[in-house]
C-alpha cells in the first residue's frame, strides 16, 4: 500500500468499527528500512521514536476506503513500516479562548542574563484558540510558544523584541511550533533579534503555516529545525538571515533531517538552503536569497526550486489554497486589505511591535477643505475595501487639546460656515478590530482655486531698470523674463488690475531662473497689499506682514526653492494686488532693486455645483439612481453615499462616476429604506456639497397574488382573491380578457377590498380575469394565474352536482348520517350530518363522489335550522381531490399553516349558509370538508344540513386554428371540439390591437371559407365555441392570413403578355386600377415598381414552360 503525501483518502483493511464523523489516529509506522534509507541511524535515529500521530475526524467511508477531514503531511508506505489508524483516549483541551493585546516585559539584569523569565505565551492542550495583538520585550525564549497537543489555533499581529540571553543553542526561538501541536496558523508577526525566529521543532506534523512574517537581524535560520517536522508552508516570509530545510546530522542532539513537503513560497532572505531528503520532497518556490547547499551535508540533492528570484502568482499560497476551499470570504475574514493587495513586510518592519500591528484602514485620509461662507465644509475618510472598522470618532483640535465632535460616521460635515470657521483643524480616530488609528489633520482653509488672475493683466510699477524690465513681465506667464526696478528706487513697488474685485487666498513670487548669487537676495523684504475700489483712491483692504525679511528663507533659483507663498485670510477681497519691496536705503543697489519673474494672484477656490434631481427607484431587490448631469467642464465625476438613517450616517458607496445614473446591486435588506445623496467631483479633487436626498426600499417584483374566484350572473361578474400578506402592499389591479393566455386589459386599479364586481360584460361569453399586486414604491407583480368565467341568466340558479351523490365522513352522531347532507333538503336534526359527539372526533370531516370531474366555481354549506348551532359551522378546510385521489386544491394547509380556513373563528358571526366561492379554476371529482377549530365537546362537532357543489358554466376554447390563403379566399379549419359544440363563431381584424369583427357562425362544422378578403391586406383570424345555451368561449390564438399575390392579373388563369400590359399601364400611370399590379413583396409595399415586374416576368416563363411541356 502507498499513501501518498497530501492524501485525504486511503485504504485500511477493515474499516468495520467506524463511522462518518469519529475522531482517529492516523499513525505512520516507519520501520528500521527507513531509517537505513536515510542514513539516520548514526544520529540516533530509532523507528520508535519516529511514529507520528496525525489527528484526523473522518469525512467519510465507502467500503475499505476512508476519507479524512485535512490531508495527511508524510508519505506511508508499506515498504517503510506503513500505517494504522484508531481510536485514541480523547484528551481534554481548552476551548475558544485567546490572549490578546497585550505588552508584556521582562525583566532582567544585563544582555546576557536568563534569570528571568522565558516565554511570554504558553499555548498547550487547546483547540479552537487564538493569541494576537502581543508584544513581548526581553524574554529569553519565545513570545508565542505552542505545544503538546495544540490544534487550529492562530497567532498573529504579535512581535519579539530585544531578547536578553546568551546568543546559543537552546534560546531564542521567537515563534515556536513544537511536536504534537498542529494545523496552527502564524501571520504578521515581527521578531528582532532573535535566533530561530519562525521554527518548528522535532517530528511536528502539520499542516502548519507561516504567513506574511518579518525577521530583523536574526542571529541564524528559520524553518524547521531538527527532527523530521511536515507539512509546514513558510508564506512570504523575511529573514534577514537564512531559511533553511536541510540535513543537519549531528548538529544538537543528532538533529538529521530536519524537515520534508515544506513549501517556502514567495520568501526572500540572505542565503537559503531547501534540499531533498530520500523519498520525500521540499520546496523553493520564488524565493529572493542566494541558493546554498546545506552546512552539514552539502552533498544532499537540492530541493524543487523554481522561479528564483522572481514573486509568483499567487502572491499568497495560503489565502489562495484558502480562497479555493471555503470562498473569498473566508480569505477577507482573515487577511486585511494591505494582504490582499501584495506584501506587508514594509508594515511590519516600521511597526516593531508599537501598539496592534495596524495598517492604515484608511484609502483616503481627511484633506483640507475650502471656506465657502454659508455652504457646508465636509470632511470624509475613505476606509479601505474590507476594513473591520468599529467607529469613526471625530475630534477638533484645541492648541494641545482636542474634544469629540460630529457622529460616528466617515463624514464630518459642518453646515453654514463662517468666516469664524477659518483655521479650525480636525482629525478622525479610526477604531478598527485591531485597535485605534489616528488619522491625518485637516483644516478649514482659504483655499486657492486654479486660475492665475493676474495673468496677462495691466501692471504698473514704480520703476523699471532699463527699458525691457516692466510691470507686464511680471505676469507675462514666462519664468525667463522678470520686472526689475531701478537702482535708484530704495521703495519700489508693483501693481497688477485684476479687473474686478476677488475674493483672494494667496499670492506667489518665483524668482527669475537665472539669478546669480548676488541677485538671490531681491526677492526679500516683500510685503503684499490688497486693494479695492478706483485707482490710485483706492482702500486698502488688507496688508501683510513683511514676507522673508533680510532673506532667512534663502530663496534659491528654479522650483519650489525659487517661490514664495503669501497666503491671504478669507474674504480678503479686492480688486488690486499691490507689492512692495521695504529692504530700504543704506543697502547696496542689489539688495533694493527687484528681479520677480511671475508674481501669480489665485482666488479663492469655489466648491463645484451640488447634482440636482436625484431620484431612487427600487427593481428587483436593487435601486436605480438618476441625476441631472452638471455642464460644467471641471466637472470629472460623481460620488454616491449611502445612510439607512434619514439626513445623515452617509457612507461612500461609489466613486469615479462619469455618468449620471448609478445602480446600487449590493446586498439589499429589502425590510429597510435606504437614503442616498450624490457629491460632484471637480479636476481639483475638490467636492460639492451633497445633493438632495432620495430614499427607496429595495423591492423584488411584489409576489403575483393567489387564488382569484370568478362567478358569473346576470349581466355581472363577481370576483373575489386572497388577500395579500406583503407588508407594503398598496393596490390590486383587475385585468380581463377573451383570450385564455394574452390580451388581458385593465379594467379597474386602486382595489384595496379581495373583491370586485364587473357590471360591463355580455351574457354568453367567456371572459378571462387575471389581478396584479401594486406596492408603495410603485412596483406591479406579474398576473397571477387567469381564471374563467361565463355570466348568464342561468348562473344564478347552477346545477348542484353533489346532489344525491356518495359520501363518506369520519363520524356520525345517531341517525344524522352523512347522506342528509346531500339529499337536497335543509332541515333540524336528525335530518342532518352530525360528527360524532363527547369529543370521538375533534377534527370532522365529510367527502363527496361527484362521480365525474367538474370545473367546481362554489361550494354552499348550510347550517341546520337552528340558530343555536350556527357557530358550529366554521373552520372549515376546504379540499378538491381528481378521480385518482391527488389533491388538485386545498384552500388550507394543515402542515405548514398556509391559507385561510372557511369563517375562521365564526368571523361570518353564525351564517345559516355559506356561500365560498373556489378561488382556483379546480377540476376536481371529490369534494372533502375538515372542521379545524382546534376546539372540545360539542363545539367541535359539524352540523351541516346540506352542501352544494356548483360547477363553472364553461366552454372550452377552439384549439388548432390554421388558416391559409388562396388566390381569391382563405381556409380557415380547427380541431374537433371536446365538448358538443352547437356552433362556431369566426372573428377577423386587420390591425392586431383593433376590435375583432364578427364575421359569420360556421354552421357547426370545423371549417370555413372567407371570400371576403381582399388582396394586398393581412387578416387576423380567430374563433370561438358556442355551446346549445349560447355561451361562448374565449378566443382562440389567433392566426394571420392574407390572400395570395398571383402576377394572373386579368384572371385568365395564365400569366402572359396581357397581365404585363396591366402592369406596364399601372407603372407609367402610377395609378390603382383594378386588379392591382402591386404584387411584391408579398403583401404589396403601396407602389408599382421593378419588385412587382419581376414576379410577373418569373411566373410568365414557369407558365411557357408548363405550356411546352403540355404540347
Amino acid at each position: 500500500a502507498y499513501v501518498p503525501a497530501g492524501a485525504i483518502q486511503f485504504e485500511v483493511d477493515n474499516a468495520a468499527g467506524y463511522s462518518v464523523g469519529e475522531f482517529i489516529i492516523v499513525q505512520r509506522t516507519p520501520n528500521q528500512f527507513w531509517i537505513d534509507d536515510l542514513a539516520m541511524g548514526q544520529w540516533g535515529w530509532t523507528p520508535s521514536g519516529y511514529n507520528v500521530e496525525y489527528e484526523r475526524h473522518i469525512a467519510a467511508i465507502l467500503g475499505n476506503t476512508v476519507t479524512v477531514d485535512a490531508p495527511l503531511v508524510d508519505v506511508i508506505q508499506d515498504k517503510y513500516g506503513g500505517g494504522r489508524i484508531y481510536k485514541p483516549t480523547m484528551i481534554s483541551r481548552i476551548r475558544q479562548s485567546g490572549v490578546e493585546n497585550l505588552r508584556i516585559e521582562s525583566c532582567y539584569n544585563g544582555q546576557t542574563d536568563e534569570e528571568h523569565p522565558w516565554n511570554a505565551v504558553r499555548v498547550r492542550y487547546a483547540e479552537d484558540c487564538w493569541v494576537r495583538g502581543i508584544t513581548a520585550q526581553y524574554f529569553a525564549y519565545s513570545c508565542v510558544n505552542v505545544s503538546a497537543y495544540a490544534r487550529r489555533v492562530t497567532i498573529e499581529d504579535c512581535a519579539f523584541l530585544d531578547p536578553k540571553s546568551l546568543i546559543t543553542g537552546g534560546r531564542r526561538y521567537s515563534f515556536n511550533l513544537e511536536s504534537t501541536a498542529t494545523r496552527i496558523l502564524f501571520q504578521r508577526c515581527y521578531s528582532q533579534e532573535s535566533r530561530h525566529d519562525f521554527v518548528l521543532g522535532s517530528k511536528t506534523r502539520g499542516p502548519n503555516t507561516f504567513v506574511d512574517c518579518y525577521a530583523d537581524r536574526s542571529f541564524a535560520d528559520s524553518g524547521p529545525h531538527h527532527r523530521w517536522s511536515t507539512g509546514a508552508l513558510f508564506d512570504n516570509v523575511y529573514s534577514s538571515n537564512t531559511l533553511a530545510v536541510e540535513n543537519r546530522q549531528s548538529s544538537g542532539s543528532g538533529h538529521g533531517w530536519s524537515g520534508a513537503q515544506i513549501v517556502f513560497w514567495n520568501c526572500q532572505a540572505t542565503n537559503q538552503k531547501c534540499d531533498a531528503p530520500k523519498g520525500a520532497m521540499n520546496f523553493a518556490i520564488g524565493s529572493r536569497a542566494n541558493k546554498r547547499e546545506g552546512s552539514w551535508a552539502p552533498e544532499e540533492p537540492f530541493g524543487w526550486w523554481e522561479h528564483q528570484w522572481q514573486v509568483v502568482t499567487p502572491r499568497s499560497l495560503y489565502f489562495q489554497q484558502l480562497a479555493d476551499r471555503r470562498g473569498e470570504a473566508a480569505v477577507d475574514a482573515v487577511a486585511l486589505p494591505a494582504q490582499r493587495e501584495g506584501r506587508i513586510w514594509d508594515a511590519l518592519s516600521a511597526w516593531k511591535g508599537e501598539d496592534r500591528f495596524q495598517p492604515c484602514p484608511l484609502r483616503d485620509e481627511p484633506k483640507d477643505q475650502p471656506l465657502v461662507i454659508g455652504a457646508s465644509v465636509i470632511f470624509e475618510v475613505v476606509p479601505q475595501p474590507n476594513a473591520a472598522i468599529v467607529e469613526y470618532q471625530w475630534y477638533e483640535v484645541f492648541d494641545s487639546d482636542y474634544i469629540r465632535i460630529g457622529d460616528n460616521g466617515p463624514l464630518l460635515i459642518l453646515s453654514n460656515a463662517q468666516a469664524s470657521d477659518f483655521g479650525r483643524t480636525f482629525f478622525c480616530r479610526v477604531v478598527t478590530d485591531k485597535g485605534p488609528y489616528w488619522s491625518e489633520r485637516a483644516k478649514i482653509v482659504n483655499a486657492a482655486g486654479p486660475t492665475n488672475i493676474a495673468l496677462g493683466q495691466p501692471a504698473r510699477t514704480s520703476s523699471v531698470y532699463g527699458s525691457s524690465y516692466t510691470a507686464d513681465k511680471a505676469v507675462d506667464g514666462q519664468a525667463a523674463t522678470f520686472w526689475n526696478s531701478a537702482a535708484s528706487d530704495d521703495y519700489p513697488w508693483w501693481v497688477v488690475d485684476t479687473q474686478q474685485p476677488y475674493s483672494i487666498a494667496v499670492v506667489r513670487f518665483i524668482n527669475r531662473a537665472t539669478a546669480t548669487a548676488s541677485l538671490l537676495a531681491r526677492l526679500s523684504d516683500l510685503q503684499v497689499e490688497v486693494l479695492d475700489g478706483p485707482w490710485p483712491e483706492c482702500e486698502v483692504i488688507f496688508t501683510s506682514a513683511l514676507i522673508n525679511p533680510g532673506n532667512v528663507m534663502n530663496i534659491q533659483n528654479e522650483g519650489p526653492n525659487g517661490q514664495l507663498t503669501c497666503p491671504l485670510p478669507p474674504l480678503t477681497t479686492g480688486r488690486y494686488v499691490r507689492v512692495s519691496k521695504l529692504t530700504g536705503p543704506g543697502q547696496s543697489y542689489s539688495d533694493t532693486q527687484t528681479n520677480i519673474a511671475e508674481i501669480q494672484v489665485f482666488a479663492a477656490a469655489s466648491i463645484p455645483p451640488a447634482p440636482e434631481q436625484l431620484t431612487a427607484q427600487p427593481d428587483d431587490g436593487k435601486i436605480t439612481l438618476n441625476w441631472q448631469n452638471i455642464d460644467d467642464a471641471d466637472i470629472c465625476g460623481y460620488v454616491v453615499y449611502r445612510s439607512t438613517t434619514q439626513g445623515g450616517g452617509y457612507r461612500r458607496i461609489a466613486e469615479a462616476l462619469t455618468e449620471c445614473v448609478y445602480r446600487d446591486e449590493s446586498e439589499l435588506d429589502i425590510n429597510k429604506r435606504y437614503y442616498y445623496c450624490v457629491r460632484a467631483e471637480n479636476t481639483a479633487g475638490q467636492l460639492s456639497n451633497f445633493s438632495n436626498e432620495a430614499a427607496a426600499r429595495p423591492q423584488f417584483s411584489p409576489a403575483a397574488p393567489r387564488g382569484i374566484g370568478a362567478a358569473g350572473s346576470d349581466g355581472v361578474v363577481y370576483l373575489v382573491w386572497q388577500p395579500a400578506t406583503q407588508p407594503d402592499f398598496l393596490h390590486y389591479t383587475v385585468y380581463r380578457s377573451r383570450f385564455a393566455d394574452s390580451g388581458f386589459l385593465p379594467i379597474v386599479e386602486g382595489v384595496t377590498g379581495c373583491e370586485y364586481l364587473d357590471e360591463s360584460v355580455e351574457n354568453g361569453k367567456t371572459y378571462y380575469y387575471t389581478l396584479t399586486i401594486t406596492n408603495e414604491e410603485g412596483t406591479e407583480s406579474a398576473f397571477c394565474e387567469p381564471t374563467a368565467v361565463i355570466p348568464s341568466v342561468w348562473a344564478n340558479f347552477p346545477e348542484n352536482a353533489a346532489l344525491h351523490k356518495p359520501t363518506t365522513a369520519s363520524s356520525y352522531y345517531a341517525d344524522a348520517v352523512p347522506g342528509y347532507a346531500v339529499d337536497g333538503l335543509v332541515l333540524d336534526y336528525p335530518y342532518i350530518w352530525h360528527s360524532g359527539r363527547f369529543d370521538t372526533d375533534l377534527q370532522p370531516w365529510i367527502q363527496i363522489d361527484l362521480e365525474a370531474a367538474f370545473a367546481i366555481e362554489r361550494v354552499l354549506i348550510y347550517n341546520r335550522n337552528h340558530p343555536g348551532t350556527y357557530s358550529r359551522n366554521r373552520d372549515f378546510d376546504l379540499d378538491i381531490h381528481d378521480d385518482r385521489g391527488g389533491l388538485v386544491w386545498s384552500n388550507y394547509d394543515e402542515t405548514t399553516g398556509q391559507g385561510e380556513l372557511i369563517n375562521p373563528g365564526n368571523r361570518m358571526n353564525s351564517p345559516a349558509v355559506i356561500d365560498y366561492i373556489v378561488p382556483y379554476n379546480a377540476l376536481g371529482r371529490f369534494v372533502k370538508l375538515t372542521k379545524r377549530s382546534g376546539l372540545v365537546g360539542d363545539a367541535a362537532t359539524a352540523n351541516i344540513s346540506e352542501i352544494e357543489v356548483c360547477p363553472r358554466l364553461l366552454v372550452a376554447p377552439v384549439t388548432g386554428l390554421t388558416v391559409q390563403g388562396g388566390k381569391q379566399s382563405v381556409l380557415l379549419r380547427w380541431d374537433i371540439h371536446p365538448d358538443p359544440a352547437a356552433d362556431f363563431c369566426i372573428y377577423r381584424r386587420s390591425q392586431t390591437d383593433s376590435d375583432y369583427f364578427r364575421l359569420a357562425y360556421s354552421g357547426g362544422t370545423t371549417a370555413f371559407t372567407d371570400t371576403t378578403a381582399m388582396r394586398g391586406t393581412w387578416y387576423y383570424y380567430s374563433v370561438t365555441a358556442v355551446d346549445d345555451r349560447g355561451h361562448e368561449s374565449g378566443y382562440c390564438p389567433e392566426q394571420p392570413a392574407a390572400l395570395i399575390l398571383s402576377a394572373d392579373l386579368d384572371n385568365d388563369n395564365k400569366v402572359d403578355w396581357t397581365d404585363f400590359s396591366v402592369l406596364s399601364r399601372q407603372w407609367l400611370t402610377d395609378g390603382f386600377m383594378i386588379p392591382s399590379a402591386d404584387i411584391a413583396p408579398e403583401g404589396g409595399d403601396g407602389i408599382v415598381n421593378i419588385d412587382d415586374l419581376l414576379v410577373v416576368i418569373e411566373q410568365w416563363l414557369i407558365n411557357n414552360f408548363m405550356e411546352r411541356t403540355d404540347s
